[in-house]
């Protein structure tokens, strides 16, 4: 699936880097491709042999806000 992500190279090099000290949060709003980059990695991880726990993925609650 990596290869279906267009331009997101860079972004999977950071991801990855990131990954190796602890844990990630992606955020930004619907339809930016944080569950396709998720997937993506999640299966580069399986099929390199290695474990995951999966990702969580949770909705905002109605009390988040984002910046002005």
């Amino acid at each position: 699936m990596t290869g279906e992500l267009v331009d997101r190279t860079d972004l999977l090099d950071r991801i990855r880097a990131a990954l190796v000290q602890g844990s990630v949060l992606l955020h930004g709003p619907a339809g930016i491709g944080k569950t396709a980059v998720l997937d993506a990695l999640a299966e580069e991880a399986g099929s390199a042999g290695s474990r995951y726990s999966g990702a969580v993925r949770r909705r905002p609650s109605p009390n988040c806000r984002t910046s002005p």
